[in-house]
């Protein structure tokens, strides 16, 4: 059964990191590992606009459990504005699958901030920007 949920200490996907010290000992590869599933699942999770019509958009949560003996994310829960919309299960799709390395002990469960564009918004570009 999953560990409680730990938050994140920064809003933006870009500068958040799993929650090492209350989801037990990790080696920095593996940290850095679930970072880069978490910002490719938010980068994806950021086209669904474009592929459900009528989806919310703006800022959430999703809940991400990182199972490390399966050495992936196994499962994504979007939060409001998302759960329980149409785009909910893009949002799960984003995330479930990101390839992370193995770990031992319980799966980690981290809550990641999400944001969806608004309608006509001018899409980040993201080869020149390096903030």
């Amino acid at each position: 059964m999953p560990t409680k949920p730990s938050t994140l200490s920064e809003p933006t996907p870009t500068e958040a990191e799993p929650a090492a010290a209350s989801a037990g000992k990790l080696t920095e590869d593996q940290e850095q590992q679930m970072i880069v599933a978490l910002k490719r699942g938010a980068e994806k999770a950021a086209q669904c606009v474009d592929v459900v019509p009528d989806s919310p958009r703006g800022e959430g949560e999703v809940q991400i459990t990182f199972d490390g003996t399966k050495g992936r994310v196994t499962e994504a829960i979007p939060g409001a504005p998302f759960a329980g919309t149409s785009v909910e299960s893009c949002i799960r799709r984003a995330f479930v699958g990101e390839i992370i390395l193995p770990f031992d002990g319980e799966p980690k469960v981290v809550n990641y901030g999400v944001k969806l564009p608004e309608k006509g918004a001018k899409k980040d570009d993201k080869k020149g920007d390096k903030k």
